[in-house]
């Protein structure tokens, strides 16, 4: 498959964009989970995932479990597991959280193999983390290619405006949203960049960490490449110790 993307050195952040980080695996259904609640799992992760209680009051079969701090989520149905965070770091501590659920999600469920593996990293960009004011300004953060529909007169007063690019990438397919909005959650406008990478099919159990590990590099090349050359230091670049 094609690569669109150039390799960038891992620079950590020290005030990253990151919104939220989320792995999804899907499987053929196991009925099991929808019969019995996860008794056994829960044990198994008990010393990440302390916390637990229903995803979804209407859903009587999606279980959530959260780290004591709550920063850490997972969600187990019957044809899903879903770890997400937001409270990112680095991908060494995501990747660990991710090899502790598929190890016990194995342990107790025995998964013959996996339907759907997909990895996303969604980026705000806020007043507070880029020091601008309007979606215009904050933009500016983006490489032109993209910024341009938020710069564009016609759509000056949109509320909500974004565009959506599907790429074949590295084996997989790679989702770039990229969008605005001019009132969020937290009160002002926001601009995002949503970046998801998955891969469908008959697809092995083995070897799951290294295959996502893969789907990062991916994303953060595609991530680099989004940003305007200068844009890296509003974000507090760690240079010291960098992997290349």
């Amino acid at each position: 498959m094609a690569q669109h993307f150039p390799q960038y050195p891992d620079v950590p952040l020290e005030q990253a964009p990151l919104g939220e980080v989320i792995c999804q695996v899907r499987f053929s259904p196991i009925f099991r989970i929808a019969s019995d609640p996860p008794s056994d799992l829960q044990e198994a992760i008990l010393e990440w995932f302390p916390e637990a209680s229903l995803a979804d009051d209407a859903d009587p079969h999606l279980f959530q479990f959260l780290s004591h701090d709550a920063g850490w989520a997972l969600r187990i149905g019957f044809e899903a597991f879903t770890l997400s965070t937001r409270r990112y770091t680095v991908w060494d501590e995501f990747s660990a959280y991710l090899a502790v659920v598929q190890n016990a999600m194995q342990q107790v469920y025995r998964i013959p193999s996996y339907r759907r593996i997909g990895l996303r990293y969604v980026n705000v960009f806020t007043p507070a983390n880029t020091g601008r004011e309007s979606i215009a300004e904050i933009s500016d953060v983006l490489r032109s290619e993209l910024a341009l529909p938020f710069r564009t007169e016609a759509f000056a007063d949109a509320s909500e405006l974004a565009t959506h690019v599907l790429l074949n990438e590295s084996g997989g397919t790679l989702a770039m949203r990229v969008g605005a909005q001019s009132s969020s959650v937290a009160g002002g406008p926001v601009v995002f960049l949503d970046l998801d990478f998955y891969v469908e099919g008959l697809l092995s159990t083995d070897g799951l960490i290294e295959r996502c590990t893969e789907y990062h590099d991916t994303i953060y090349n595609a991530f680099r490449w989004s940003l305007n050359p200068e844009t890296l230091n509003v974000f507090g670049p760690v240079t010291k110790g960098a992997s290349e």
